[in-house]
């Protein structure tokens, strides 16, 4: 006979029949605290492996399924995009990088374009809008994803995606991809060399991957021209609405404060 640790109920069985608690308590160890994280956290037999795993494998039974109502087999896009994100700020803190830093090197191929013509005032403006985004860097990585949701509209017509299922396809596959950006990393912390161009490529194939599999396309070459055609038309739609709203409010403080601009 066991007692609960919880309930204090006596049970012969191996579960209690309350709270599902295991009934023989091993002594703590360290070797159990790892065994016990791997088998809640990144254990393949629960939610969280299981996404990862279906994302890499088959992303169009995870996201389908999803789709289809099932909410118990795989963690939903919202609280995957969550983790991801999480998993890539602690990866700038594991190789000891700063965003802000790490930015400024992403902007250095095109230093030489940018600058040129350009006075001091408008490099600093560049540097502070560099520093405003390495400060909300949580919100800016994850900004492309509603405007890839609209741009899926244009290029997979045939599957009658609403907006928010388009959204949740979305979601998932630009939270997988950010193991593509953790890898990046690593090999930037290791050889100071940023493979921005190759990473990017190998996105758009994995996005190609997902859609073709989601929306049931079966030349994957065409696949790959809709994916890179939706990547580039929301980056596109994002930067329309970033300078529409940027002419307003710079309008807008012209009208109230004239002199700012002098």
């Amino acid at each position: 006979m066991h007692t609960c640790v919880n309930f204090g109920r006596l049970t012969d069985t191996d579960f209690c029949p309350d709270c599902g608690q295991k009934m023989a308590v091993q002594k703590m160890s360290m070797k159990r605290v790892f065994e016990e994280f791997l088998s809640n956290w990144m254990g393949f037999d629960n939610r969280l492996g299981r996404t990862i795993a279906g994302m890499t494998l088959r992303p169009g039974v995870v996201i389908n399924a999803y789709l289809n109502g099932n909410r118990v087999r795989y963690i939903g896009p919202l609280a995957f995009l969550l983790i991801m994100t999480a998993i890539l700020i602690l990866t700038f803190d594991l190789f000891g990088l700063d965003v802000e830093d790490f930015l400024e090197q992403n902007q250095s191929a095109f230093q030489d374009v940018t600058s040129q013509g350009k006075s001091e005032q408008q490099l600093e403006f560049q540097h502070k809008v560099t520093e405003f985004i390495a400060r909300y860097f949580r919100f800016f990585s994850t900004i492309l994803i509603p405007f890839l949701a609209i741009a899926l509209r244009a290029f997979f017509r045939k599957a009658k995606f609403n907006f928010v299922e388009r959204l949740v396809v979305a979601m998932y596959m630009s939270s997988h991809s950010i193991w593509l950006s953790v890898i990046m990393l690593g090999i930037f912390a290791a050889t100071d060399v940023l493979l921005n161009v190759p990473f990017i490529i190998l996105s758009l194939f994995y996005y190609a991957f997902v859609l073709t599999r989601v929306f049931h396309e079966k030349n994957y070459f065409i696949g790959f021209l809709k994916a890179a055609g939706s990547y580039i038309w929301a980056f596109v739609l994002m930067l329309i609405i970033i300078i529409t709203v940027s002419l307003i409010v710079g309008v807008g403080i012209a009208l109230i404060n004239p002199e700012l601009f002098r």
